[in-house]
């Protein structure tokens, strides 16, 4: 059951990080996999679980190298496909909180599945094209990408990602990749090849 977010608006802090590093790298990758990204995708906007996801974000950009790499492993398909729904919906919470860490924490999610083998790079930029629109309005696209890839060491991924910047004006549009902008009475919201818009994104 996805459970409404009763916390303030701020990113996780540094105490919140060590706990989530006392809880270990299974938990974490449990936590994401057990999920159901379609009940997430239909939860009100925040919800907690936006809120323990960033902080696993968080948390995974603190790991090593060889512990990244371990962690992505963990990972599901269906945890992947909960790591794209809280990246587009850190693109709508980014620009109705208007706070750039929400963008941010949104590609590093993007880059935590990566490596499964369920990922098409294709994915991978639809996903990013509602990260960039929602950049563009809350502030410097540049800054928030490279800031969402500053722990990458994969330089495929790292062109991947940033590579999205230098496209055709065209082909960022989030039209191009089948999102729908939609100015609802809470905020924008990103609609995908004609889905019925979840109550919870009202």
């Amino acid at each position: 059951m996805i459970q409404m977010m009763n916390i303030d608006d701020s990113i996780s802090s540094p105490e919140q990080d060590r706990d989530m590093r006392g809880i270990g790298m299974q938990e974490a990758a449990f936590f994401i996999n057990q999920l159901s990204d379609a009940e997430y995708w239909a939860a009100p906007l925040p919800c907690a679980e936006d809120e323990k996801i960033t902080q696993i974000c968080a948390f995974y950009q603190q790991l090593s190298s060889r512990e990244r790499i371990a962690f992505k492993k963990m990972i599901t398909q269906n945890g992947y496909f909960v790591l794209s729904v809280y990246s587009t919906r850190m693109a709508m919470l980014g620009v109705r909180k208007r706070q750039e860490s929400w963008l941010i924490y949104g590609i590093v999610a993007l880059t935590i599945g990566w490596t499964t083998p369920y990922v098409d790079q294709r994915e991978i930029l639809m996903n990013l094209a509602p990260l960039y629109h929602s950049a563009q309005i809350v502030g410097d696209p540049r800054h928030i990408f490279e800031a969402g890839v500053q722990h990458v060491e994969d330089e495929g991924l790292r062109q991947l990602i940033l590579g999205f910047l230098n496209r055709d004006p065209r082909d960022q549009r989030p039209e191009a990749m089948g999102w729908e902008v939609i100015q609802g009475p809470s905020g924008l919201i990103y609609r995908f090849d004609d889905q019925p818009i979840p109550e919870g994104h009202l």
